[in-house]
């Protein structure tokens, strides 16, 4: 079987399968009877382009962490930036309501203070004479 698949002038396999030799092996199983027909090398073996042949595990797994790396940091960085805004706009709302309120609340204690200086020329009034002189 050596024979059939690696002749004795050469001494190396090669990884890649050669027409040659896909020719030479399927010849020979022919005329032995162990297959009917020969298909054509193109149909049996598809040749790669050198950079997809030597693609290994380690490369398609590299390829598919790097990938997910990607993916993550971009929904990391997407985040990030989009939650600040929002965050600001509600702390810009936030604010406006707290002075509101607080500018309310004051008004309203400024009103009731207001009104004792303005009820107090009618007290005066009614007053006695020695009354309004006497000061304690």
């Amino acid at each position: 079987m050596k024979d059939l698949i690696l002749p004795s002038d050469k001494s190396d396999l090669s990884v890649q399968l050669l027409p040659t030799d896909y020719y030479r092996v399927a010849t020979s199983l022919h005329s032995s009877g162990l297959i009917d027909l020969i298909p054509e090398f193109t149909a049996f073996y598809r040749i790669l382009p050198a950079m997809e042949r030597n693609r290994g595990i380690a490369l398609r797994l590299s390829f598919w962490i790097l990938t997910g790396i990607t993916v993550i940091l971009s929904v990391i960085l997407t985040t990030t930036t989009s939650f600040p805004r929002i965050i600001l706009r509600n702390v810009e709302k936030d604010a406006e309501n707290l002075t509101s309120s607080t500018v309310y609340r004051i008004d309203s204690v400024l009103r009731t203070v207001e009104k004792v200086p303005k009820n107090s020329p009618s007290l005066w009034r009614n007053l006695p004479i020695r009354a309004r002189t006497s000061w304690p």
